[in-house]
């Protein structure tokens, strides 16, 4: 997943980039090569998620939800150019499926539009469609263990789900087992 993002034209110019602490069922974003990047992870606040910066994963406290936060020392962050975003289920019009707490819509409501709004699931995770409340805000795309995508109109067609570099999927040694569209 990583190397798919990281081909991102978008990806390379941010650097101040909002992720999480995955749970065990989640993509391990752990593993992943934070260099030349600013990472930021959520911490359960009274008024929603706050994001302070932190160097890696080592460290975090225990939340009462069973995830990983930064240490009550750690310092605000500074505004994300990207922000990665969990969740149970994707649709192919960038519907997302939280834990139902809100805290994400909350949150990514507060973000001016130039900001990225990615989710990360595997395959499995991508479904037709999401339901939609008012309240629920769309994500700008979404990177599995397949790709990248990001969501184009009309929303809810599977062309929407299409890949968006079926070049760097033709470099991949495996691509020809992956499809163009789901």
């Amino acid at each position: 997943m990583e190397a798919w993002l990281m081909r991102e034209p978008l990806w390379q110019s941010g650097s101040q980039v909002y992720a999480f602490a995955p749970l065990a069922s989640e993509p391990d974003l752990t593993v992943w090569d934070w260099s030349g990047k600013s990472l930021a992870l959520p911490r359960v606040t009274e008024s929603g998620l706050e994001f302070f910066a932190v160097s890696g994963f080592d460290g975090l406290e225990l939340h009462s939800m069973g995830m990983g936060e930064p240490p009550r020392e750690a310092l605000r962050a500074e505004p994300p150019d990207w922000v990665i975003v969990p969740g149970l289920g994707f649709d192919c019009a960038g519907g997302r499926l939280g834990r139902g707490g809100g805290y994400y819509d909350r949150f990514l409501a507060t973000l001016p539009p130039t900001v990225q709004r990615m989710g990360i699931a595997f395959e499995c995770q991508l479904c037709a469609a999401i339901p939609q409340e008012p309240h629920d805000l769309v994500l700008d795309g979404l990177v599995t263990e397949w790709g990248v995508r990001f969501f184009a109109t009309p929303p809810n067609s599977l062309e929407a789900f299409a890949f968006r570099d079926h070049s760097a999927r033709a470099s991949d040694p495996k691509s020809e087992s992956r499809p163009d569209k789901i």
